[in-house]
């Protein structure tokens, strides 16, 4: 499916919620142990993920190493390490 416009701030939001949506699904799958296909839950949540990602970046210029650096710092800060005694 092709789109012929950008994602507006609202629809790239959507795009993150749903992405949340598929991340949790695959993690779901994972913890599910007694589940006889759960390889290929999680597998087909993070093919959906991947596909969805690369659908909206491609709207937009790639972004560089440290344009990304720079972003995740501000938006990730750094958790305090857990010292073990």
């Amino acid at each position: 499916m092709s789109v012929a416009r950008p994602p507006s701030r609202r629809e790239l939001l959507c795009v993150i919620t749903h992405l949340q949506g598929l991340v949790g699904k695959a993690r779901g799958a994972y913890q599910n142990d007694k589940a006889p296909n759960r390889s290929e839950l999680v597998q087909h949540s993070l093919n959906d993920a991947e596909a969805l990602c690369i659908q909206v970046t491609d709207f937009f210029e790639p972004v560089q190493p440290d344009e990304e650096a720079k972003a995740l710092r501000r938006l990730m800060p750094a958790r305090p390490r857990k010292t073990t005694s």
